[in-house]
Formats: structure tokens, sequence, C-alpha cells
């Protein structure tokens, strides 16, 4: 009996790997990285590099902090949570050298808590050695609201986060913004209801 089970069809992953083995037919495969055969690798947006461009739009003249959240993410054990013993390390990291490289690099965290990027506690090894990485994607998206991203670089980064699937955490978070922003209204238009009230009552007295 003929079985009706229609054919799989190729993954996104092996349509790809079908058209690097087309394209670069003498390529050496044991050179490439896989995550599923190779320790290290860490897991980091897709959209990261649109995420920088507007980090350091924001940043210090002189002190771009872009790359220094990459240098976090690529920490980032697949949590959110870090703790910085040496950040004269994550200073090199990030590009920085010399005898001042942990005072730029801390200027450099500090862009990002002030962006919302990240959040921070004091400890042994200075004021950003408890860190927590915040989704980028929501951080951006306030930015844009308070109209701190320039118009393009916010279409560019709609269009990735599309591409990458990340679009409707975005919709959410202007719904949520939108909503927060009513809830506020309406308690403004309550309070100024409320002072009205009082002032016409002590005028009647």
């Amino acid at each position: 009996m003929a079985s009706n089970d229609k054919p799989k069809k190729p993954t996104k992953s092996q349509r790809r790997t079908q058209k690097m083995k087309e394209r670069f037919p003498d390529l050496d495969v044991s050179m490439l990285w896989s995550r599923k055969k190779h320790d290290g690798f860490a897991t980091v947006p897709r959209t990261m590099p649109l995420v920088m461009k507007i980090i350091d739009a924001k940043s210090e003249k002189g002190h771009p902090a872009g790359h220094t959240l990459f240098c976090l993410w690529a920490r980032a054990l697949d949590h959110p949570y870090m703790e910085i013993d040496k950040p004269r390390i994550l200073a090199s990291e990030a590009g920085l050298t010399g005898d001042r490289a942990e005072t730029s690099w801390r200027k450099r965290m500090a862009t990002l808590v002030n962006l919302g990027f990240i959040v921070a506690k004091e400890g042994e090894s200075g004021p950003y050695h408890y860190v927590v990485l915040l989704n980028p994607h929501y951080i951006v998206t306030r930015l844009n609201d308070r109209q701190q991203v320039q118009q393009q670089t916010w279409e560019f980064f709609r269009d990735r986060a599309e591409e990458v699937g990340a679009l409707p955490e975005i919709m959410e978070e202007l719904e949520m913004i939108k909503e927060a922003k009513e809830e506020a209204a309406e308690k403004e238009a309550i309070a100024k209801k409320s002072a009205a009230k009082k002032k016409a009552s002590k005028a009647s007295k």
C-alpha cells in the first residue's frame, strides 16, 4: 500500500547548505563554525548591528557604546545576568587601550545604563560588577517613541526585525506604550478635573 505521506520540505538551514555546496564546491567544510559541533558560541539578536548604530548615535561624542554592548552579549551564556570580575578585559574587547581604558569603558557602560539597554549594580570590581542585559528591541522601540532614533534607521530596524521574526514583539511594545500614554492622560484629566472642582468649591464659599 502506497504511503500518502508527502516528502518533507528541506529546512532553511538545509537549503542554505545546498546553495553553499553549489556556489563553493571546493570549500573545506572542516573550517566552518557549527554551534552543534563547537563550543564558545553566544546567542545574539540578529538586529544587533542596527542596535549598535542607534546606540553610537546617542552616545557621548568620542565614546560610542554600541560595540561595548556587543561585547556584553558575546559573553552572555544564554542568560541575561552576568558578573564582570575583570573590567579591564571587557575594556580591551571593546577596543580600548592605555591607562584610561577602564575609565572610557565605564563611560560607555554609563551610556548603556542611561539609554536603558542594561541595568547594573556595584560590586567588587566597581559600579558595573553585576549586569543584566535587557531586550534591545524593547529599548529601541521606546527610544523611537521619544523621537531619539533617526527615522531611516528606525525603518531599517523594523524591516530587519520583520526579516528575523521579531516584529511581533516590537508591535506588542508599541501597543503597551500607547496604552501607558492613554492611562497617563486619563489620570492627568481626572487630576485636573478634581483640582478644578476643589477650586470651584472654595470660590463658592
